[in-house]
């Protein structure tokens, strides 16, 4: 679904990713809301929650499934078959304010809202986190938060794309904090994570705690602790707050 998304980006499409599990109400929601013409899915819980007359050209699905009452559905590996007119899809001169990235907010407090990001919001987000931390291909992420999250999907993904730093997935949704600190010590040695207050605070208490880690709080705005962080200096650069795509 990573690449899925990059690659959306990076041939003039909007991402627009969303959470796997929603209910078909919400996600079709999103999907009508979004103008999606094209839509992926992991496999048979995802699809059957969706009505077969949404108006999508495709919908690719990750699992090999049969609905003969889905005219569109398309197997992913078509899409992984080279282009037939042999040209390359990417654009690769995208003009820096075209937007790239939609994303929902979780509709906690009501229905959710829609941000939209461009190419200079994702850059600019990550010129700035330059300025304070020194990451780089050492550094190892544990990755729990969904990248439909903004935290998750865009602070600590293209962090660890921009920096070249190993991302390890933790399938858990961070739903045992404390269990996940007693696993990744032996399983990744972590140095840094992307977490809620509540997983960091359970970490900061724990022994072999993680060396650095971010905490954001939809309420009570974000904080950050770093054994490595740059001494801090002014920024001007703007930071930026199923997969479907427009």
């Amino acid at each position: 679904m990573l690449r899925l998304e990059l690659a959306v980006m990076a041939s003039g499409g909007i991402a627009v990713p969303i959470f796997a599990f929603f209910h078909q109400e919400t996600a079709e929601l999103l999907i009508k809301h979004s103008d999606a013409r094209f839509l992926a899915v992991a496999g048979e819980l995802q699809l059957d929650r969706l009505d077969p007359d949404l108006p999508l050209d495709h919908v690719f699905c990750f699992d090999r499934v049969t609905r003969p009452e889905r005219k569109n559905l398309v197997a992913f590996e078509e899409l992984l078959a080279p282009p037939a007119n042999g040209a390359d899809v990417l654009d690769l001169d995208a003009d820096p304010d075209a937007l790239c990235l939609n994303m929902y907010t979780s509709g906690t407090m009501g229905t959710p809202k829609c941000v939209q990001l461009s190419h200079r919001n994702i850059l600019s987000q990550q010129a700035a986190l330059a300025m304070l931390w020194d990451l780089g291909p050492d550094d190892r992420f544990l990755s729990y938060l969904p990248w439909h999250h903004s935290f998750g999907g865009i602070f600590e993904l293209f962090t660890a794309l921009r920096t070249g730093a190993t991302m390890y997935l933790e399938s858990g949704y961070g739903k045992d904090p404390m269990e996940i600190g007693r696993r990744t010590g032996s399983w990744c040695g972590p140095r840094s994570s992307s977490a809620c207050p509540r997983c960091t605070r359970a970490w900061w208490n724990s022994p072999g705690r993680i060396r650095r880690s971010s905490a954001s709080s939809s309420t009570r705005g974000s904080s950050s602790f770093s054994q490595r962080q740059r001494p801090f200096r002014k920024s001007s650069a703007r930071s930026s707050s199923a997969e479907a795509s427009r």
